[in-house]
């Protein structure tokens, strides 16, 4: 079957600042899991974030933006943070390619501790 455009004159175009998602967010279900409050945070900070995947959006300003309490944004993180669809380090958020991770031993056991680090940040009111 072809598909044609139902308004050609309104097909999507790549805006000038960079963003996009990945179908396999939802081919690979790597969403599913998460809770609808991870997966407003994930499409938020893809939204905003820069070609490299990098953001540096508040706390309170994504609250603000996602009308969401400290505790709700602080548990979406960390499901992020679980399904390593996301790092954080205050200030920065880094969205993480959803290709398989390739690193040496020295490499996951870094990434390993920074994850277990990043999940036990203290909240913050």
């Amino acid at each position: 079957m072809e598909k044609y455009p139902i308004d050609p004159a309104r097909i999507r175009h790549l805006p000038p600042r960079f963003s996009w998602l990945d179908q396999r967010l939802v081919t690979e279900r790597r969403l599913q899991d998460c809770p609808r409050s991870s997966q407003a945070l994930y499409l938020f900070l893809a939204v905003v974030s820069d070609c490299q995947g990098l953001s540096y959006y508040s706390d309170k300003s994504i609250r603000s933006q996602l009308a969401m309490e400290q505790d709700e944004l602080l548990a979406a993180r960390k499901g992020l943070l679980e399904t390593t669809l996301i790092l954080f380090e205050r200030p920065l958020y880094q969205l993480l390619s959803l290709d398989p991770f390739k690193a040496d031993s020295r490499q996951r056991a870094a990434c390993t501790l920074r994850l277990s680090d990043l999940i036990r940040l203290p909240t913050q009111p």
